[in-house]
């Protein structure tokens, strides 16, 4: 199920209100600390990945993982922004509504 323009707008917008969406002061070092583990963790992920065979059940663990890594990567970029979200929803409904040239879905 694709989500539409509405459904991100109301998402945003309840995120907001809730305050689960709020400005926090750009930490650099934080920024880089997050992009660091996520990209070794990407990187840890590759490796591994390759090792296990297509019907073995450790797919769940990649998928986990390569998850994680995508949610640090975009909380290093909301912090950019200024902002830190509650879950993972703020934080993804905030990088599409803000950041919609991404073309994120």
């Amino acid at each position: 199920m694709k989500l539409t323009i509405e459904d991100l707008d109301k998402a945003y917008k309840l995120c907001v209100s809730t305050g689960s969406i709020r400005e926090k002061a750009v930490d650099i070092e934080l920024i880089k600390s997050l992009k660091l583990v996520a990209e070794k963790g990407l990187e840890f992920i590759t490796k591994k990945s390759k090792d296990i065979s297509k019907d073995s059940t450790d797919w769940t663990f990649v998928f986990r993982d390569y998850y994680e890594s995508l949610r640090g990567l975009i909380e290093a970029y909301l912090l950019f922004d200024g902002i830190e979200a509650d879950n993972h929803q703020c934080k993804n409904a905030y990088i599409c509504f803000k950041h919609f040239k991404l073309e994120l879905d």
